[in-house]
């Protein structure tokens, strides 16, 4: 269940020094910064997209800089959330709840007046939504996985499907 929330943890580790990491982000064209501006501490940025997706992540990242115990080098590590905009949130909770009303009346109906292939129609739109919501946020969560991999210079150490 919790891979179809849209919500992710990932946990990157990496060579570079926050103030490389921040210049980094910085310089990509991929993506743009929301609210707050990048910093040694942390970002709020999403992916630049040529086309509609209203469930683009939203990346959140907090950069902590480690002292390894052997070497005398430095590890950076850059724990990722993504989630969906709050307001795409509250409106698929809003209709994922119509939906389930829509399904919970027909099942009712259906006891008492028969079955029709009609009433199919609202698990039919809850199959859709579902598909819809992870579909449009898993496909760009794995491309922004693979980009901040690539824009950090860092192994992906953990990656967990969390709910908020």
């Amino acid at each position: 269940m919790k891979r179809l929330l849209p919500f992710e943890n990932v946990t990157y580790k990496t060579e570079l020094s926050p103030t490389e990491i921040a210049n980094q982000l910085r310089s990509s064209t991929q993506y743009t910064t929301l609210g707050k501006s990048i910093s040694e501490k942390g970002f709020t940025i999403k992916r630049i997209i040529n086309y509609r997706n209203s469930f683009l992540p939203i990346v959140t990242g907090t950069i902590t800089e480690e002292e390894k115990e052997k070497e005398k080098e430095n590890e950076t590590t850059v724990n990722v959330k993504m989630k969906m905009n709050i307001l795409v949130i509250i409106f698929m909770t809003f209709w994922f709840a119509m939906v389930f009303l829509a399904c919970f009346a027909t099942i009712a109906i259906s006891y008492s007046s028969g079955f029709e292939v009609f009433y199919l129609i609202p698990f039919g739109m809850l199959i859709f939504g579902v598909l819809l919501v992870v579909g449009g946020f898993k496909a760009e969560s794995s491309k922004t996985k693979k980009d901040l991999q690539k824009i950090l210079q860092a192994q992906i150490v953990s990656c967990k499907k969390e709910s908020y």
